[in-house]
């Protein structure tokens, strides 16, 4: 079997996105996500999109969605976008217009077997007390919405650190335009769970070190280190991937991966639970498999930035329940790259110590939960301010 194995370089072209004088113009096509059909946020409004639906309203031709799969393996990706109502009708109602006069961006990015749903209710609370700030949640490349073309033919090096940044890269920067010089000064604060939050840190220098930008890391899977959970994992992505003898894989692919799946979520809302659960079973299993055995043995991707650490806007939330994530060595390590105590905050919970539902009764019940997501909101306001943002509206 054949794989992609030539180095990371971009070949996509700005220009082929959009025509010349129609920047951002995939805003104003997106589709009402259910929340917004059934007008349930206060002050909120939020859209969906896709490569295929902008490929199926007009806006991205055959060829350049033939280029982008081409490029980044992706069959689609899937985004989705939150505005406060007082932004929008400062612009007459365009989301287009919103999204360049916004004051800041926050965007959402899960962790292993998640998707763009499991934020629940923070990126609207985040536009309902800002107005002037747009979130943005991703399936991240490979998950759910955003499949792979054919993940027969994918090098490994898709699912380390460095290739979902890169993938995520080319699709947000140059497809979508958010270095363009109408967004690229704007200050931006990436939150980031489990998988993606210890990817961030393999993220270029220049992009972690710039001081309109911010990072905010939930649960960060920093688990090449400790050798208990790396192998565990290790494990795990080896037996889904069919490298390990038949009956273990089976064992692996009916009890392990679930079992880690439930772990995963033990502490989330029963949403995301569900959530979680049709990810995993409508997810490939190569990508499942790949990517737990790729953050198992990350060579530290953020090897020779240790120094800049300190430097960076950069914020670690773990919780002290976490059975994924063991919070002792997670905290070692951390300062050991050399975050300073002050950047690193310890919740009451496990891994998802932020989720609540708030169509749940019982959800809503757990009053730590509730204080925790919402010193989440804290914690990326926090990080919006240190990125220079004003608020105006």
């Amino acid at each position: 079997m054949e794989t992609r194995t030539s180095s990371f370089s971009s070949k996509l072209s700005r220009e082929k996105w959009h025509p010349p004088g129609l920047p951002f113009v995939w805003v104003d096509a997106g589709e009402p996500t259910e929340v917004e059909k059934r007008r349930m946020v206060s002050g909120v409004r939020s859209w969906d999109y896709s490569l295929q639906l902008l490929h199926r309203k007009g806006l991205l031709s055959d060829e350049t969605l033939a280029q982008i799969r081409e490029e980044t393996m992706l069959a689609d990706f899937f985004w989705r976008m939150f505005f406060n109502r007082r932004l929008l009708k400062s612009v007459g109602g365009s989301k287009k217009q919103a999204l360049i006069k916004a004051e800041a961006i926050v965007l959402f990015e899960h962790g292993w077997c998640g998707c763009a749903d499991i934020w629940e209710d923070l990126c609207n609370l985040i536009c309902q007390q800002n107005p002037g700030v747009v979130a943005m949640a991703i399936d991240v490349p490979g998950f759910f919405r955003s499949p792979f073309a054919d993940d027969r033919e994918i090098a490994d090096r898709f699912y380390t650190s460095k290739g979902m940044n890169w993938t995520l890269e080319e699709v947000l920067k140059v497809g979508l335009g958010f270095e363009d010089e109408e967004l690229s000064g704007k200050p931006q604060v990436t939150v980031a769970h489990s998988m993606r939050a210890a990817a961030q840190l393999g993220k270029k220098a220049e992009t972690l070190t710039r001081k309109d930008r911010g990072f905010l890391l939930l649960a960060p899977a920093l688990v090449s280190e400790d050798l208990v959970r790396s192998r565990l994992y290790q494990f795990l992505g080896l037996a889904s991937l069919g490298e390990i003898s038949n009956l273990v894989r089976k064992f692996e692919d009916n009890v392990l991966a679930r079992q880690i799946v439930e772990r995963l979520v033990s502490g989330a809302s029963e949403a995301v639970k569900e959530k979680h659960r049709q990810v995993f079973e409508n997810t490939s299993k190569r990508t499942i498999g790949s990517t737990i055995a790729a953050l198992s043995k990350e060579d530290r991707p953020w090897k020779g930035q240790e120094a800049e650490i300190k430097y960076i806007n950069m914020k670690v939330l773990l919780g002290i329940e976490d059975r994924l994530v063991g919070v002792a060595p997670t905290e070692t390590l951390l300062l050991n790259l050399g975050f300073e105590p002050s950047q690193i905050t310890r919740f009451q919970g496990d891994h998802y110590f932020f989720s609540v539902d708030t169509s749940d009764r019982e959800s809503l019940g757990n009053l730590q939960q509730v204080v925790n997501r919402d010193l989440v909101v804290e914690e990326i306001e926090t990080l919006l301010t240190q990125t220079g943002w004003e608020k105006s509206l």
